[in-house]
């Protein structure tokens, strides 16, 4: 068979890690049609195993910062944990006839092996030895365990000395596989019972290897430059599915007959897919996503809100669901509108940042300069109308620097924000935040602006940030005494003789002005830095000022 679609009805199940999340997803067994199951921000999903008799999947997952063995079946697609545990619980693999689950755990002095009722009930630990049992396939019959250990060569300084070894399905009768200097990791066992498949690096690098149940006729199945791991031997025994990628970077899910050829690429993503699992036949049922009601006119916003409601991608959401979300980190994702945003009106915290240094232009504007981006433009968020943030009042910190926002309007009810940042060269009139008189951190730019005498009532300050404006008047900040760090770089400053009367000073940067007087600053009593590159200061600035600050030991960056 060169096709793994044609040998039967069959999923398989793998994580996929990108940038910005990771999650659980299924496929059919040719690469065909990816479905995403759960998806995770603020977590990660590491192992999984699909239930030999019907449509769940085993995995640990990392949740509220912590490691446990999750449950998800096609009837109604919640998460159940099975564990809550401090420690790690990991590795989850079924019993044939799908009533129990072995695992990993730490919850010991070290990892050893571990085994309960599929829900979660009768925890009886199953090995107690010097070194870590990771937990791998249990046989098809249901007698045995295989699993890695390096019992036999714990604390080795290599990390070597990890084998494969196989006991009875009650701890007992322990045996050892494999014996050499290599790593030995991830058996499962052939669905007759004959063989065992693992991965090892006995040759330098990492491959996938079979061998019969006793340790004996090893034979080698892939030989890549590749870090090969992680195999799962499909239900009819045709086929080996694992991941493949280098050691330092993605990966993918790749498929090799049983009996040696040539692999098969599945998967082709921008990410990391890894450690496939096999669908018993016909119990496939992630297939239909059952149809659920979306608040959102952005898929990224609808990932983030049910990440943070630990909710899977069916589970509908409903208004009371979204009322417990709070707080929401949406940077760099694409996202252009935020409609249903509305729905969320008990959030604290929202942030759609971009982030790009400024770069001079020939007509001594400070620009964006997003070809010095960490992120690529098209991920850039693009919202440019905010009116879904107008009713949220409980908002504190919002963040939307460098979207395109036209209109500040939506936020004049926004009376609790303590932090706000923004940039967008749409903007000119800032006069709406005047009636923010709670803020205590503000950050703010755009070419358009040149006039901040709306902040002049902005007695909570503690920092501030003016950047890329055309701003020259400083005047209206001579009342901001609790200011701390001032940040008015790449403007059109040439006076500062207003900061004079900002005592409470500390970090002052003025980086790209075009400032020649810096006297003014000499009598400011607490500052401890100030940052003065690319201003064509006087000679007496140069030979004069700056040394008299660098004598009261303050950072003079010139």
């Amino acid at each position: 068979t060169t096709d793994p679609g044609s040998s039967g009805d069959y999923q398989i199940a793998f994580t996929w890690r990108w940038n910005g999340g990771n999650g659980l997803y299924v496929m059919e067994a040719d690469g065909s049609e990816p479905m995403g199951v759960v998806n995770f921000k603020m977590g990660a999903v590491f192992d999984l195993a699909w239930s030999p008799v019907g449509a769940t999947l085993a995995f640990s997952a990392w949740v509220d910062d912590n490691t446990d063995i999750f449950l998800i079946d096609d009837g109604d697609f919640r998460m159940r944990r099975l564990t809550e545990d401090r420690k790690v619980d990991s590795s989850p693999t079924w019993s044939p006839d799908g009533q129990w689950l072995a695992f990993t755990s730490s919850r010991s002095e070290d990892y050893e092996i571990y085994a309960m009722r599929s829900d979660g009930s009768d925890l009886q630990q199953l090995t107690d030895s010097p070194g870590f049992d990771w937990c791998g396939s249990w046989s098809p019959d249901g007698e045995w365990i295989a699993f890695m250990s390096d019992r036999d060569g714990a604390g080795d300084e290599d990390g070597k000395g990890y084998e494969i070894y196989a006991m009875r399905s009650d701890g007992s009768d322990v045996r050892r596989l494999t014996e050499n200097d290599a790593v030995d990791s991830s058996p499962d066992w052939s669905p007759d019972g004959e063989w065992i498949v693992f991965s090892s690096d006995r040759d330098g690098g990492y491959e996938i290897y079979v061998m019969r149940a006793d340790g004996s006729d090893v034979r080698q199945l892939t030989d890549s430059d590749a870090l090969d791991s992680g195999p799962d031997w499909s239900p009819d025994g045709k086929w080996i599915a694992y991941s493949s990628g280098p050691e330092s970077g993605d990966s993918d899910i790749y498929v090799i007959p049983a009996a040696g050829g040539e692999p098969v690429q599945l998967t082709d993503f921008e990410g990391s897919a890894a450690l496939p699992s096999w669908s018993p036949e016909g119990m496939n049922g992630f297939r239909n996503e059952p149809e659920t009601t979306s608040f959102f006119a952005a898929a990224e916003i609808e990932r983030e809100v049910r990440d943070m409601l630990g909710k899977s991608n069916f589970e509908e959401l409903d208004e009371v669901d979204l009322l417990g979300v709070k707080r929401l980190s949406l940077g760099t994702r694409g996202i252009a509108d935020l409609g249903g945003v509305e729905a969320l009106r008990n959030l604290e915290e929202l942030r759609l940042d971009n982030y790009a240094p400024l770069k001079k232009e020939a007509d001594g504007r400070w620009m964006i300069d997003s070809s010095s981006s960490w992120a690529p433009v098209e991920q850039w968020n693009r919202v440019r109308d905010i009116s879904p943030l107008a009713g949220l009042t409980r908002l504190k910190t919002l963040e939307f620097y460098l979207n395109p926002v036209e209109d500040l309007s939506p936020l004049a009810n926004l009376t609790q924000l303590a932090r706000l940042s923004f940039y967008s060269d749409y903007i000119r009139d800032i006069s709406l935040l005047v009636g923010l008189s709670r803020l205590q951190r503000l950050s703010l730019g755009g070419w358009e602006i040149d006039d901040l005498s709306p902040l002049a009532g902005m007695s909570r300050l503690i920092m501030l940030t003016v950047r890329g404006t055309q701003v020259r008047d400083l005047s209206p900040l001579t009342g901001l005494g609790k200011v701390s760090i001032l940040d008015l770089s790449y403007n059109q400053i040439e006076d500062v003789s207003s900061l004079s009367l900002l005592s409470g000073l500390v970090r002052l940067s003025l980086y790209g002005n075009q400032i020649r007087d810096i006297s003014p600053l000499l009598g400011l009593p607490n500052i401890t830095e100030v940052g003065l590159t690319d201003n064509p200061l006087s000679e007496e600035a140069r030979q004069t000022d700056i040394p008299a600050l660098r004598q009261r030991g303050i950072r003079v960056v010139y």
